[in-house]
């Protein structure tokens, strides 16, 4: 099922019903971008290659996260059920662009499989990065210190001379 900024309040009581109730879930996610064949490293420990996706890939947007739900109807016949859900993602729109960097290859990969880039621009579900949220809370809270410091005058303009 897809899901995008028109329909995720409406289908989120499912998916985290969905999600309860699965023996096993599975993320997955598409991506504008991701690291080169010639810069991976099969010897690397798990933080080394973390590091080596984060500093490559970190310019990269994630467009799609997909989420599937496995759960076991009858162990002894092998009998499984799986439910997925395509969560179509894009910054919020903000005042100032977002900027992001693509591959060609990639955004042909995902072109060749479908995938949808009106739902991904017109109707992704808005999400604010880290680092913009917490300079949003920060101006927030320095909005919220500077209403609450202003000195209210008390009307009283009795002067004792």
């Amino acid at each position: 099922m897809d899901v995008n900024r028109d329909n995720f309040y409406d289908v989120l009581p499912e998916i985290l019903n969905d999600i309860n109730n699965a023996d096993y879930v599975a993320v997955d996610g598409e991506f504008t971008g991701i690291l080169s064949f010639d810069k991976m490293n099969y010897f690397d420990t798990p933080a080394e290659r973390y590091k080596r996706h984060y500093d490559c890939d970190r310019h990269y947007l994630m467009v799609q996260v997909g989420l599937a739900m496995v759960r076991c109807i009858n162990a002894e016949e092998n009998r499984y059920s799986l439910k997925a859900y395509n969560f179509y993602v894009f910054p919020e729109n903000e005042t100032d662009a977002f900027d992001f960097g693509s591959k060609s290859s990639s955004l042909q990969f995902l072109a060749a499989n479908r995938f949808d880039f009106v739902q991904l621009f017109l109707k992704g579900i808005p999400f604010v990065c880290k680092t913009k949220h917490l300079e949003k809370l920060k101006n927030i809270q320095q909005n919220a210190s500077r209403r609450n410091t202003r000195q209210i005058p008390n009307g009283n303009n009795n002067n004792a001379d």
